[in-house]
């Protein structure tokens, strides 16, 4: 009876825990991310590549990654989760142990691998509670718990332990979907019809298109712009990125990406909150002699709780997506207000954050790939645009984190036409 109970209890929890292994530890990065790259010796745009890059490789690869657990039959969600864990451990170790940046990406890589891997096999088990509210709610609450745990982590002891201490976390998770009975695996009869159904001939074109177009968005200031490999990489993206439209045109009643307004929304909302945060959180602890407000990280992960406050609210007051999007927007541009001194800035971004997580929950449909993908999205764009106005004049920390937060408020603005379009639907 006891070892019954007890897998009972791993195929009721191990989903959950494997699933915040991932949310957790692999979005902690965004508090510690300037320590790290002061300990590693990173230059702005290698340190967004790390931030941002787990989160780039979940969205896309969690296309292929549902196709195969579909194909490895009613246990594939399992099998291949119990495998995600082990990759994450690998990641967690090699960033960890990372000597120099090529290791820390490696880790980094492997960690957004794991995750399209694990979120297959737990997102049937939370999408029954996240119904009535919203799966953003519970990443509105996961992110400020994920920096917070970041910022304890690197203030008391170092930005390495971000990985480490996920080791023990990933372990117990591996376990609880190893001791899960094979009648507590959700079924997903419709989802692997539909699953099975989706061709990997567009995803052998969207996913080196977005990588390429990512690397160039991070990496073109530093290697300049009419650099033979810039250039490459310009020309593989716009022609993957071309031929997968002109598929997705040619087979538009089955299409691969789904570009209705909802996912469209969670995309751009993403991309806005997620981006912002990091950009903040560099920002407030970069030191005073460097232009920035010289927070220790856990205390600047403390503004982070304001996106959940908002988020809570918005659960107990609830509006439509549309005014959560002019919400966000607002919200945004509030944070924005770099010139004032710490009395005044300090309230307001807290403000600004609380309205940002209002404007974040509304958005009720799971689209975990175009979230990733949004937020992958944000920290590439922000922090080129932040790395692109730092290097001629690094004084100016100030106006570039102001500009990278108003570019992060006008995409939340664009979210809220997709808002009105899925509300006229």
């Amino acid at each position: 009876m006891p070892d019954q109970r007890l897998h009972r209890a791993c195929g009721t929890y191990g989903p959950y825990l494997a699933a915040a292994t991932y949310w957790l530890f692999a979005v902690a990065l965004i508090a510690a991310a300037p320590a790290m790259a002061l300990g590693l010796g990173l230059s702005g745009q290698t340190t967004n590549t790390a931030v941002g890059l787990a989160a780039l490789l979940c969205g896309m690869l969690i296309w292929p990654a549902r196709k195969a657990a579909v194909q490895l039959g009613p246990a594939g969600p399992s099998h291949l989760a119990q495998a995600g864990m082990v990759v994450f451990i690998a990641g967690a170790v090699v960033a960890a142990a990372a000597p120099d940046s090529a290791a820390l990406l490696i880790g980094r890589a492997l960690q957004g691998v794991s995750g399209a891997m694990v979120l297959p096999y737990a997102m049937p088990y939370a999408m029954p509670y996240a119904a009535p509210y919203g799966i953003t709610y519970g990443i509105a609450y996961a992110v400020p718990a994920a920096a917070l745990l970041g910022g304890v982590l690197t203030s008391a002891l170092d930005w390495q332990w971000v990985f480490w201490l996920s080791l023990p976390v990933a372990a117990a998770a591996l376990a609880a979907i190893t001791l899960a009975p094979p009648e507590e695996q959700p079924a997903a009869e419709d989802a692997a019809e539909r699953v099975a159904n989706e061709h990997y001939t567009p995803l052998a074109l969207l996913i080196p298109g977005l990588l390429a177009a990512y690397t160039v968005v991070n990496q073109a200031s530093a290697w300049e712009w009419s650099s033979a490999r810039v250039l490459i990489l310009i020309a593989v993206a716009f022609f993957a990125l071309t031929l997968f439209l002109r598929w997705e045109r040619e087979h538009a009643d089955d299409p691969q990406l789904d570009l209705s307004p909802s996912p469209v929304a969670a995309f751009l909302l993403h991309f806005a909150v997620i981006a912002a945060l990091y950009v903040l959180l560099t920002y407030l602890q970069a030191p005073a002699v460097a232009h920035g407000r010289g927070l220790p990280a856990v205390t600047a992960a403390l503004f982070t709780l304001a996106l959940a406050a908002g988020a809570l609210g918005a659960r107990f007051l609830p509006f439509p997506p549309m005014a959560g999007a002019v919400l966000a927007a607002i919200g945004l541009t509030l944070t924005a207000c770099t010139g004032l001194g710490p009395g005044a800035y300090y309230p307001l971004t807290l403000i600004g954050l609380a309205l940002a997580g209002a404007g974040l929950a509304p958005v009720k449909d799971a689209h975990p790939a175009a979230g990733q993908l949004g937020a992958a999205a944000g920290v590439a764009v922000t922090g080129a645009i932040t790395s692109g106005i730092l290097d001629p004049n690094p004084t100016t920390l100030g106006r570039a984190t102001a500009t990278a937060l108003l570019v992060s408020a006008a995409v939340a603005a664009v979210a809220v036409f997709a808002a009105a379009w899925s509300r006229a639907e």
